[in-house]
């Protein structure tokens, strides 16, 4: 028996790329962290701008979906494909995928090392 789910016709690409970009960004391991939203949202606090309580809450809610990265891409295609809400879709992809893709950045160029030598040894293996 097969399963077939129907998705609004208008936002079908978002829902495909972010299923897709989240499912690598959960395989690569890519996670962030909200700490440069933290850092405004503690100056809000201490300016007067935010109360502690909802700013507390709002630090707390980007750090769990900063830690859970590529799955809170996933949950943004989610709401993409069966919601059809792009402002809040819009929100998780962001916040997934910016936060994550930083961080990925950063993984690969901490490898850039290692890559080069690997390389090296298997120049000098071959002659």
């Amino acid at each position: 028996m097969m399963v077939k789910v129907k998705l609004k016709k208008k936002y079908k690409m978002q829902f495909y790329f972010s299923i897709a970009g989240g499912i690598i960004l959960f395989l690569v391991g890519a996670v962030g962290s909200a700490a440069f939203y933290e850092s405004l949202l503690r100056y809000g606090i201490e300016f007067g701008y935010f109360p502690e309580e909802y700013a507390e809450l709002v630090i707390l809610i980007l750090k769990t979906l900063a830690i859970l990265g590529g799955i809170t891409v996933i949950i943004g295609g989610l709401i993409y494909g069966f919601l059809a809400n792009k402002s809040l879709g819009n929100f998780f992809v962001s916040v997934g995928a910016g936060i994550s893709i930083s961080i990925l950045i950063i993984r690969l160029i901490n490898l850039g090392p290692l890559l080069r030598e690997y390389f090296w040894s298997q120049q000098y293996l071959r002659y």
